[in-house]
């Protein structure tokens, strides 16, 4: 049998932490020339994978139109970050079939860093998928806390906020004209740190102007 992947139209999210998904979730299947694939007589198990891996079993259909139809166990989002839908058919000819999973983001949107929603606003090149764009934010975050003078505040400040913007957007453009990268299309991109630019550091730690003396 030929591999089979998720309908590429199907996006999840983004969701928030504590949200609550109480709606059946459905899953087209089809190959990976387009074709769709009809699920009926597959006997599916599905798995949430939380950010840090822990399963959690979530209940699986075939519906009637052969695709698959997941139902989320509700406030199952307890920590922001990559979850994931992880499926496992029985085939009707008996064998095991595992086929790619759907990723999706769940964000803290209380803690004064950039959101998907809130980057998408002063960023119209950002990358279309919310995995990629996430995990840009999170590197940027991190390369700007690292270069932050103690003590870290509670809540970024602008500045703060705004070197991860541009961070963000200088990873990004290194990762495209990465050699590494080349052919790599945006859902399976892994996202590199590069260097910060003098001038995103000169936003976290603004130079102070020294007096003269006559």
């Amino acid at each position: 049998m030929s591999t089979i992947v998720p309908d590429p139209d199907v996006v999840l999210g983004p969701f928030t932490v504590d949200d609550v998904v109480v709606s059946t979730i459905v899953i087209p299947y089809e190959e990976e020339d387009g074709t769709p694939v009809d699920l009926t007589g597959w006997t599916p198990s599905t798995t949430l994978l939380a950010p840090d891996g822990a399963p959690i079993a979530a209940a699986s259909t075939i519906d009637a139109n052969g695709a698959l139809a997941v139902v989320l166990p509700g406030a199952a989002f307890e920590k922001p970050g990559e979850w994931a839908i992880s499926t496992t058919f029985v085939t009707d000819a008996g064998s095991t079939l595992r086929v790619p999973g759907i990723r999706f983001v769940v964000e803290d949107v209380a803690t004064g860093w950039l959101t998907l929603y809130s980057i998408r606003q002063e960023w119209r090149d950002a990358p279309s998928s919310d995995v990629v764009l996430f995990r840009l934010l999170e590197v940027a975050k991190s390369q700007v806390i690292a270069y932050t003078p103690e003590p870290i505040p509670a809540r970024p400040t602008p500045n703060l906020v705004g070197a991860q913007r541009e961070q963000a957007r200088d990873v990004w453009n290194q990762t495209k004209t990465d050699p590494a990268s080349i052919g790599i299309g945006e859902d399976v991109l892994t996202i590199r740190p590069f260097p910060m630019s003098p001038w995103i550091k000169d936003m976290i730690r603004p130079k102070q102007a020294k007096p003269v003396i006559a």
